[in-house]
């Protein structure tokens, strides 16, 4: 079914050639011009950080979604100094919270790991937690994160879906 299609890539900022998408998982069939849109608005143009802090954000390419977080990491090793590079979840499916966890829960692991097993686990994380949300409303579901749990729900109507004052999508309901 297209409508749960997901993909997960991983894009390194080369100084001399741009964006570049170094590993995928799973399969949406993005044409050259997709794939030339998410490389370019997976960096932002200007970003004002720390290289301890992580910019996370969401675009779309044609009718798919794209979550994403941008990172900087000091590295002597890099011709600035510094390394570049995003993640992306790209899906048709607007859970705007679970997804934006999930990669917000994985900045812990970019010190520690490299960027093919963080890619596989974020991958993983995506699939598993889909599998999972709550068909129906009142029914309350627990996602796995990087860091613990999110604790998710069904909104009860398209209006709590889009309001941008709660949760948007997949709202997480305290305990």
């Amino acid at each position: 079914m297209d409508e749960n299609k997901i993909a997960t890539y991983y894009l390194y900022f080369d100084v001399i050639n741009g964006p570049q998408i170094i590993n995928t998982v799973g399969n949406i069939e993005f044409t050259e011009d997709d794939l030339l849109s998410l490389k370019i608005c997976s960096f932002p143009d200007t970003v004002i950080q720390s290289s301890t802090e992580s910019i996370i954000f969401i675009f779309k390419v044609k009718s798919y979604y794209c979550y994403c977080i941008f990172s900087t990491i000091s590295d002597q090793k890099a011709t600035r100094g510094y390394r570049q590079f995003s993640y992306v979840i790209a899906t048709k499916l607007p859970y705007f919270y679970p997804f934006t966890r999930i990669l917000h829960s994985a900045m812990s692991l970019f010190y520690y790991m490299n960027e093919s097993d963080i890619l596989l686990l974020i991958s993983d994380f995506v699939s598993k937690s889909v599998s999972i949300f709550p068909k129906e409303v009142g029914n309350e579901k627990e996602i796995p994160t990087f860091d613990g749990g999110l604790p998710v729900a069904l909104a009860p109507s398209l209006n709590e879906l889009l309001d941008f004052t709660a949760d948007i999508g997949w709202s997480p309901q305290c305990k």
